[in-house]
């Protein structure tokens, strides 16, 4: 579990990220498999490949992300005597950062999503229709 930020210029920018993911997340499915039709869900709206999606995003590329923002922090705090190299380590950090953030937005677009399709008359597919 990583510890909240205090930073306020960083959390206003992982709220942004996350914001701007869960756009992204939230139409995805749909631009993968277009609505067409009442009968477009296929693997993309599925149980099992939304699942798949948010699990791979959340746990899997978000965690990635959090250790890469930790390593790029420690690495800008141990460049004490070369400023530039600590700004850009620093950048670096917040670059994954904001990506961390992205990637939550993109996992719970993607969840809200199937739980909005779920509730149709037609439903969601456990795989493939």
């Amino acid at each position: 579990m990583v510890a909240p930020t205090t930073d306020p210029i960083r959390l206003a920018m992982e709220i942004f990220a996350g914001g701007l993911g869960g756009h992204i997340g939230g139409v995805l499915p749909d631009v993968l498999e277009p609505a067409v039709s009442s009968h477009h869900r296929n693997i993309a709206h599925s149980l099992v490949g939304g699942g798949a999606m948010v699990l791979a995003t959340y746990v899997q590329l978000q965690a990635h992300c959090r250790t890469s923002a930790a390593r790029c922090e420690q690495r800008a705090a141990a460049l004490v005597g070369d400023p530039a190299g600590a700004s850009r380590a620093g950048w670096e950090g917040l670059a994954w950062h904001f990506l961390a953030a992205l990637l939550v937005g993109v996992a719970a677009g993607y969840a809200s999503h199937m739980v909005m399709d779920a509730a149709t008359p037609r439903g969601i597919p456990f795989v493939v229709p």
